[in-house]
């Protein structure tokens, strides 16, 4: 799958983010979007998928149907972990990756009564049961431990056999661990 970005101008409130960019986005397994804040990582992510609109230049590439993990979790609070994950799939599939992500204790569990680890958690399990062609990830493991980290990341490259994942992170060793390949935004901009 491949992702062009041609002449793109976003800018919010008189502040650019993106001038003139023009960047092909090769997507297979994981890719990283790195770089400093403000440097446009998210903007280039709801870019991509359409959440934003250029102010100018065009998009292509871009699949019909995508799974967006935002930053925040944005769980229905009446709604149990089960519950949540199952509006995207089915009550077995969201049981099986609840029980992936360690919240087999917690199907019935309302986010509320979890921490803010677990609910993050409810959220990926969340994105990794709703089937698309592409899987956009916006800081997916904010709030986990090294170890829950390094165990999502596994999840996530088991995922990426069966689709691109793109994720945003400030962290290179997160991408290590994820075997992604790195794109600095930073760096592509400067370069221009």
């Amino acid at each position: 799958m491949t992702v062009t970005f041609d002449k793109v101008r976003k800018t919010f409130d008189g502040k650019q983010v993106f001038s003139d960019f023009s960047y092909t986005l090769s997507l297979q397994g994981i890719t990283a979007l790195m770089g400093p804040s403000g440097c446009g990582k998210t903007t280039l992510l709801r870019l991509l998928c359409g959440l934003e609109s250029p102010d100018s230049g065009t998009i292509s590439g871009v699949p019909e149907t995508y799974t967006f993990l935002f930053q925040e979790n944005r769980l229905l609070p009446w709604a149990s972990a089960l519950e949540n994950v199952a509006l995207v799939s089915d009550a077995e599939t969201a049981k099986n990756i609840l029980c992936k992500v360690g919240l087999a204790e917690d199907l019935q569990a309302l986010p509320s009564t979890l921490s803010g680890g677990m609910q993050r958690r409810v959220a990926l399990a969340r994105a990794l049961a709703h089937k698309s062609p592409l899987l956009l990830l916006d800081e997916p493991f904010k709030g986990l431990d090294a170890d829950l980290c390094r165990e999502m990341i596994a999840l996530l490259r088991q995922e990426a056999q069966t689709r691109p994942i793109v994720f945003v992170t400030h962290s290179l060793q997160e991408a290590e661990l994820a075997r992604a390949t790195v794109i600095n935004l930073h760096a592509i901009q400067k370069n221009m």
